[in-house]
């Protein structure tokens, strides 16, 4: 019988280990990512570029791209394509992300050779029907326009344009009238520079050697002539520090943002300022949650983040409050951002905080959906091999010493962007 009085005794981990994936290189130079951690039932299949909202391409096109890609393809309807995965109990997620778009496909092994042609078909021979584009882009006009309304999405937006610049590709506003406007000329003309622009990444986990081969044979045949990706323009951030206010018409709450530019992921700091910034404001117990929302309760709430881009980096801390809140808990953030850097996290915070980093760290290795996603993303934002075992190693050695530290040295409150949206004054 478990004795519920008696505390369970607690073991460190063992040395973690991210799985490789085997890299299977086709003849024409298309390079596929096979993560084989034993036969399984099910498998995921992703095909990523990377041309994602911050390349220099039509955004309004690019997010109705992934939106309308699995509407009909070589011939065959939306509903068709629906039905036939549906049945097979397979399902198709195309994303877009900042960095990147995926089209993602699961499927069970035995119907995998069945369903590869459908899943290629979407990802190299879309038709783009017009009845349905119409349709999409109604729809995510509809949703900017809700959007719009949302302090906490205006807020980010602002953010957004005054971290990276006015002219930056992550500043546009998604102006619900230019998804009305977009033609199917538009949409086929983003594929063509993104999807059709170089070979994807393929990425596989779970599938068996015989369903490995089939693979190769069908990337081969399908992406066979397009280019090697070679890289995108980067564009340095052009922040404007300062203090800003957004009205939003109909607004009962208000939405902060604090931007700090800092040092991005190539710093040799960047990783120990990753775990500060999580010590400061993200996970449950941080700094931030414990004496804004639990001590003071200003807000639901309240998180900070480092964002890492090529083009730079910048902490980043969000809430929502009552306009009323507004100033006190601006005011509260800057105080923990000061007693983090300049008072060392005694024991009984420092090493909950540290098992919390440990454990989400260990959480990538769930499985092999997870592990692979692992590999998507560091592909995708350009990061070096071995990132994994540098967070571990980071993780393993931290102090509260190492956090106060990176923490004075690299962010530098003068520099703040602070962000506001709510009612109108």
């Amino acid at each position: 019988m478990l004795d519920r009085t008696k505390t369970p005794q607690i073991y460190p981990y063992p040395r973690l280990v991210m799985p490789q994936p085997e890299r299977i290189t086709t003849s024409d130079g298309t390079v596929i990512r096979n993560l084989n951690l034993g036969e399984l039932p099910v498998n995921r299949l992703t095909l990523s570029w990377r041309y994602g909202q911050i390349s220099s391409i039509n955004q309004v096109a690019l997010s109705t791209l992934s939106q309308i890609i699995a509407e009909g393809a070589a011939g065959k309807s939306g509903a068709a394509i629906s039905e036939l995965l549906d049945y097979n109990g397979a399902w198709f997620k195309p994303e877009m992300s900042i960095n990147g778009i995926s089209l993602t496909f699961h499927s069970l092994n035995k119907s995998f050779r069945e369903l590869l042609p459908t899943f290629l078909d979407i990802a190299c021979r879309p038709d783009f029907p017009e009845h349905e584009l119409r349709m999409v882009c109604e729809r995510m006009a509809s949703q900017a326009r809700i959007n719009q309304k949302r302090v906490a999405f205006v807020v980010a937006e602002a953010s957004r344009r005054h971290l990276f610049g006015e002219n930056h590709p992550l500043s546009t506003r998604p102006n619900p009238d230019l998804f009305l406007e977009l033609t199917r000329e538009d949409i086929v003309d983003t594929f063509s520079k993104t999807l059709l622009a170089a070979k994807p990444n393929v990425y596989i986990a779970g599938a068996t050697t015989d369903l490995i081969t089939d693979l190769k044979s069908s990337i081969e045949s399908n992406f066979k002539g397009l280019p090697i990706y070679q890289g995108r323009e980067i564009i340095p951030l052009s922040p404007t520090p300062g203090r800003y206010y957004i009205e939003v018409e109909g607004a009962n709450q208000s939405a902060v943002n604090i931007s700090i530019p800092t040092i991005n992921r190539s710093h040799p700091d960047y990783i120990n300022l990753r775990l500060a910034v999580i010590a400061l404001g993200g996970y449950f117990g941080s700094r931030l949650m414990s004496n804004i929302r639990e001590d003071k309760g200003y807000t639901y709430g309240i998180y900070s983040a480092l964002m890492g881009y090529s083009e730079g980096g910048a902490m980043s801390i969000s809430a929502q409050t009552a306009p009323e809140y507004v100033e006190p808990l601006i005011e509260e953030v800057f105080n923990e951002i000061t007693r983090l850097a300049n008072e060392p996290m005694s024991a009984d915070e420092f090493e909950p905080f540290k098992s919390h980093c440990m454990s989400t760290l260990a959480s990538e290795l769930d499985g092999p959906f997870s592990i692979i996603e692992h590999h998507i993303t560091c592909e995708n934002m350009g990061i070096a091999d071995g990132y994994y075992e540098r967070q571990l190693d980071a993780i393993t050695h931290l102090t509260p010493a190492t956090i106060c530290d990176v923490m004075s040295r690299h962010i530098d409150v003068s520099q703040a962007i602070i962000d506001v949206a709510g009612p109108a004054k």
